[in-house]
C-alpha cells in the first residue's frame, strides 16, 4: 500500500513540477544546447533534449528569477530520483531565489522520502502546507509520509484535510481507505472506497483494494466479486 500510495503522489507532483519551464551548472554527459529553444524544455519527449532546452535556459534566465526558479523546477523533474543529488540540489536554488515555491518543495520532500530523508520531507511539506494551505497535494504527500512513520492518526488527519479540498479525487478517498484497512477499521475503510469507486468506477486498483477490505470483513462472495470486476 506504501509504494501504491508514493506512486500516486509521484504522479502528480511530477506532473505539477512538468508544467513549466532549469540550472546553469553543467550536468554531466549533457550539454547546453547551443541554441535555447524554451519550447522544449517543457515540451519535448526526449529527456536529454530537454534537459539542455532548460539548462540553456537558466543561463538566459538571470534577470528573470521566476522564470529561472521554475526552469530549476523542471529540470530536478526530469533528472528525478535518478541523479537525485543534482535535482536536489536544482530544487534548492529553485527556492534560493522563491522561497515560497510550492512545487519545489514538494518535488524535494519526494525526492527525500525516496531516499530515506523523512526528517527533511516532513520539513518541506510542513513548509509547503504552511504557505498554501488550499493544496491539497502537500496533504497527501505528507499523508504518505506519516504512514511510513507509522503515524496512522497523523496520515488520516491529512487525508481528510485533502479530501475537503478535493472531495471529488476517487484517489484520495482510496488512499484513506487504504490507511483505514491498515488499522483494520473495515467499516471507515470500506464507506471511503465505496466512494472511490463510485467516483470511478472503472479503476481496477480501486475496485480490488475494495474486494481486499471485504474479504478482511469475511464476505467472500461480495470481495470475489469486487476481484471479479477489477479483472474483467
Amino acid at each position: 500500500m506504501m509504494r501504491g500510495v508514493l506512486g500516486g503522489w509521484l504522479a502528480v507532483v511530477l506532473t505539477a513540477a512538468t508544467c513549466c519551464v532549469a540550472h546553469a551548472v553543467p550536468i554531466a554527459g549533457v550539454a547546453p544546447a547551443a541554441t535555447v529553444d524554451q519550447a522544449a524544455c517543457n515540451t519535448s519527449k526526449d529527456r536529454v533534449t530537454a534537459i539542455q532546452a532548460c539548462t540553456g535556459l537558466i543561463s538566459l534566465s538571470s534577470a528573470d528569477p521566476a522564470a529561472a526558479s521554475d526552469a530549476y523546477i523542471r529540470r530536478a523533474a526530469l533528472l528525478g530520483p535518478s541523479n537525485a543529488d543534482q535535482a536536489v540540489a536544482d530544487l534548492a536554488a529553485a527556492l534560493k531565489l522563491d522561497p515560497k515555491s510550492v512545487r519545489a518543495l514538494q518535488l524535494r520532500a519526494l525526492i527525500y522520502m525516496l531516499r530515506g530523508n523523512t526528517d527533511g520531507a516532513m520539513a518541506d511539506l510542513d513548509q509547503a502546507i504552511a504557505i498554501a494551505p488550499g493544496d491539497e497535494h502537500s496533504f497527501v504527500g505528507r499523508a504518505a509520509l506519516r504512514l511510513r512513520l507509522g503515524d496512522t492518526a497523523g496520515a488520516l488527519a491529512d487525508y481528510g484535510a485533502a479530501i475537503k479540498l478535493r472531495p471529488d479525487n476517487a484517489d484520495y478517498y482510496g488512499m484513506r481507505g487504504g490507511a483505514y484497512l491498515k488499522i483494520k477499521n473495515y467499516d471507515l475503510a470500506i464507506a471511503d472506497l465505496d466512494q472511490a469507486v463510485r467516483l470511478s468506477p472503472q479503476s481496477a486498483r480501486l475496485v480490488t483494494l475494495r474486494g481486499e477490505v471485504v474479504y478482511a470483513m469475511h464476505d467472500e462472495a461480495v470481495a470475489l466479486a469486487d476481484f471479479g470486476k477489477a479483472i474483467a
